[in-house]
């Protein structure tokens, strides 16, 4: 074990160039399996998206990426192309885990915990919470899926929900697109 030890720290947030190895070998293997989860390929194509809206619409140097999840995707293509991100999750095995590779992540809810947020939101799973901008104003990227899973409180239905639900009143754009039979819908927008 000492030797395993040696080896993730030898790959932390300092030493290495590729953050899901980073996590794939340091995080414990009962939760492995999250990692892979967050890395498939919905949330590739969803990651990838997201990327492109991020370098179109937003010029902020800061963002925000709440209900973050394994972030891996995000520290290995938009942190690198100079943004600042500050990551939120309120799972505190996934901050603990992706600490290895940001230092910029935080364990809290952005819903229900009084987080003050600066620069544009991203929210990729809307469908697992209230809506951010019930509570949070900006800019923002919203994203959710119809899927009615036990802990889905929130399925979306359509960019018209995540537009009404969130407040927003200017739409810059919107996306609806289906994968693997679910239907998930993607906005650009400020309230």
């Amino acid at each position: 074990m000492i030797e395993f030890e040696k080896f993730a720290a030898s790959i932390s947030k300092y030493g290495t160039e590729n953050a899901y190895d980073t996590l794939w070998y340091s995080t414990p293997e009962n939760r492995r399996h999250n990692l892979g989860s967050a890395n498939n390929r919905y949330n590739i194509v969803l990651n990838d998206k997201i990327h492109s809206l991020i370098a179109q619409f937003f010029d902020e140097d800061d963002l925000n990426i709440v209900c973050s999840w394994y972030m891996n995707y995000h520290v290995d293509k938009i942190e690198k192309m100079g943004y600042n991100i500050s990551y939120y999750d309120s799972d505190p095995y996934v901050c603990e885990d992706c600490d290895l590779i940001s230092e910029n992540i935080h364990c809290a809810d952005v819903i229900f915990d009084n987080v003050k947020l600066k620069g544009p939101i991203v929210h990729k799973f809307c469908e697992d919470t209230y809506p951010i901008g019930e509570i949070h104003r900006g800019k923002f990227i919203l994203a959710g899926n119809n899927r009615q899973r036990l802990y889905s409180c929130n399925p979306v239905m359509s960019t018209q929900q995540l537009i009404e639900q969130n407040n927003l009143k200017d739409v810059l754009f919107e996306e609806e697109y289906n994968f693997q039979k679910v239907k998930y819908s993607i906005v650009v927008g400020c309230s």
